[in-house]
C-alpha cells in the first residue's frame, strides 16, 4: 500500500475526511490563522486521504521489491491527524504515479540555519523540505543537492517561474531551488482614519513622495504608546536594515550587480533610500512595530505593509475598521515589491535524492499542492499560469476578503529577494544591520554608515573564502 505517514499518528483518525469545523490554526511565520478554512474542506472533498500508518509502521513490498520512503518537511499547520490527512489527499496522484514509494511527515523549525545544517551533516534532515529563510546560507555553505542534473535530464521548463527566484536559487550556473510561491508585498490603508481626518484614498500608481506627505499628514505625536498614531510602517527583514526591495525602489541594491562580491550599499541609490526612510522613523512618523496588525485594528496605523502571507490575519480585521489594499508606492527609479525566498530544497546528504527529486518536482511543477495552498493558506502559486485564478480562489476561501483590492498585489513584476553575496552572506547582513542599528539610535549620517558597512562587507569578501561551509 502506498502511504502517508507522520509521527504518533493513529491509522484509524484518517479514516475521516478533514472538515471546516476541524481547522485549526495555520503556522507560517508565526501570522498565519486558519481563516481560509473553506479551503480544507474543498481539498478533503477531492476525496478521502490514503491511509496513514503509525510512526515505525512499514508497508509491506510486495515480493522481491523494495520501497523507498522520502521524508518530507512541508508547512506545519493545524493538529497531526488534520496534516497528514490533507496531504494523504494532495499526494495522492504522485503516490499513484509512483507506486514503488512511500511519503513521511516530518515537520521542522523553519528559518534555523544552524539546527537544519546541521541535520543535514548528520543524514537526519527531511530528504525534501521547505523553507523560507535561509536558502541562501545554505547554497552558499553547500547544503543543498544541486538540481541542475535533474532539471536537464527532466526538460523541465523553468520558464514557468517567476525568473527573479529561479535566479535567486542559481549560484554560478547551478540551481539548488526552485520557488514555493509567488508573494507580494501592498500597503493596507486604513481608509477610515483617512475619512476622519478628510483625506482621501491615494491613487493606485501613487509615489515615494505622495507616500511622505501621506505619513506624516495622519501621524499623530503624542510621546505615549497609547494614543500615538503613526502614518506608516517600514518592513524591514533585518532589525535595522530595510528589505532588499525599497534599495530597488531608488535604483540602489545591497549585493553589486556586477560583482556578488563587492557590497552596493554606498552607491548613491542605496544611500538615497536610506535617507528617505531612517528620518520618517526617526521622527516617529512611521514605524516597524506593525506585524500583530494590533496598531493597524486599533486605528494607530494608518499604511500597513500586508504581505500574501498576511491574508488570514486581514481577513480577520474586525467589522468596525475600514480598509483597503493598494500597490506599494513607486520609488523614484522603480515600482518594486517583496519577492518570495521561499524554496523546496534537497539536503546533498539525502540517501533517496533520485525519489526526493521526483517529489519535489511534481510539486513544484504539477498544481496539486500550489492550488490547496492556495485554498487554505491564500498563497500564491510558484507558477505564473496559476496566478490568474489566485484572486478568485482567495476570495472563494475567505469571503471578508471580497470587498478588498486584491489586484494591488498584481502590479508590479518586479519582485526583489534580499540577495547573497559570493562568500559570506549572514555575516555581510549581520555587519551591515550593525551599521544600520548606528543610524536609527544613533543617528549616524546614512551615507557614512552605509559607506563603512560597504567597506567592511567588501574586507573579507575580497578573501574569497566562506566561513561556515559544508565542507
Amino acid at each position: 500500500m502506498t502511504n502517508v505517514q507522520e509521527k504518533g499518528i493513529p491509522p484509524a483518525v484518517h479514516d475521516r475526511p478533514v472538515t471546516v469545523a476541524s481547522a485549526r490554526r495555520l503556522a507560517r511565520r508565526s501570522l498565519f490563522r486558519a481563516a481560509a478554512v473553506q479551503g480544507v474542506a474543498v481539498v478533503a472533498a477531492a476525496g478521502p486521504a490514503r491511509a496513514v500508518l503509525a510512526a515505525g509502521t512499514q508497508a509491506r513490498p510486495a515480493a522481491g521489491r523494495t520501497r523507498t520512503v522520502i521524508v518530507f518537511s512541508p508547512v506545519p499547520w493545524g493538529t497531526p491527524q488534520e496534516r497528514a490527512a490533507l496531504y494523504g489527499t494532495i499526494l495522492r496522484p504522485f503516490l499513484d504515479q509512483n507506486p514503488g514509494v512511500d511519503v513521511k511527515l516530518s515537520f521542522q523549525a523553519r528559518g534555523d540555519f544552524g539546527t537544519t545544517s546541521a541535520n543535514i551533516l548528520a543524514g537526519t534532515s527531511p530528504d525534501v523540505f521547505e523553507d523560507y529563510q535561509i536558502g541562501g546560507q545554505l547554497m552558499e555553505g553547500g547544503f543543498l543537492l544541486d538540481l541542475t542534473p535533474y532539471i536537464t535530464r527532466s526538460n523541465s521548463n523553468l520558464a514557468v517561474f517567476p525568473q527573479a527566484q529561479i535566479q535567486y536559487f542559481n549560484l554560478a550556473g547551478h540551481q539548488y531551488a526552485l520557488p514555493v510561491s509567488i508573494e507580494s508585498v501592498v500597503c493596507a490603508v486604513n481608509t477610515g482614519v483617512l475619512a476622519d481626518l478628510g483625506l482621501s484614498m491615494p491613487p493606485e500608481d501613487w509615489n515615494y513622495l505622495q507616500a511622505e506627505a501621506l505619513f506624516r499628514k495622519t501621524a499623530r505625536l503624542t510621546g505615549n504608546p497609547a494614543t500615538q498614531r503613526y502614518g506608516g510602517a517600514f518592513y524591514f527583514y533585518y532589525p535595522y536594515i530595510p528589505d532588499e526591495y525599497y534599495l530597488n525602489q531608488f535604483g540602489g541594491s545591497y549585493v553589486d550587480p556586477a560583482n556578488p562580491a563587492r557590497c552596493n550599499l554606498a552607491a548613491p541609490g542605496s544611500i538615497a533610500a536610506g535617507e528617505y526612510l531612517y528620518p520618517l522613523l526617526q521622527d516617529n512618523v512611521c514605524t516597524l512595530n506593525w506585524a500583530t496588525g494590533k496598531l493597524f485594528n486599533t486605528g494607530q496605523l494608518v499604511v500597513c505593509p500586508a504581505g500574501t502571507w498576511m491574508l488570514p490575519q486581514f481577513a480577520e480585521t474586525p467589522g468596525s475598521v475600514s480598509w483597503q489594499f493598494l500597490p506599494m508606492p513607486a520609488g523614484p527609479t522603480a515600482a518594486a515589491t517583496f519577492g518570495s525566498p521561499a524554496f523546496y530544497g534537497i539536503p546533498r546528504t539525502s540517501k533517496v535524492a533520485d525519489a526526493a527529486w521526483s517529489l519535489l518536482e511534481w510539486m513544484s511543477f504539477s498544481s496539486p499542492l500550489q492550488v490547496a495552498n492556495m485554498k487554505f493558506g491564500l498563497l500564491p502559486p510558484a507558477r505564473i499560469d496559476l496566478y490568474a485564478d489566485w484572486i478568485s480562489v482567495v476570495m472563494q476561501a475567505a469571503p471578508p476578503l471580497r470587498h478588498v483590492n486584491l489586484a494591488a498585489f498584481t502590479y508590479t513584476e518586479n519582485h526583489d529577494i534580499d540577495p547573497y553575496f559570493k562568500y559570506n552572506t549572514l555575516t555581510a547582513f549581520s555587519d551591515m544591520n550593525t551599521w544600520g542599528k548606528q543610524v536609527m539610535t544613533n543617528k549616524m549620517p546614512v551615507r557614512q554608515a552605509f559607506s563603512q558597512a560597504a567597506k567592511q562587507v567588501d574586507a573579507y569578501e575580497a578573501q574569497g573564502t566562506t566561513k561556515g561551509s559544508a565542507g
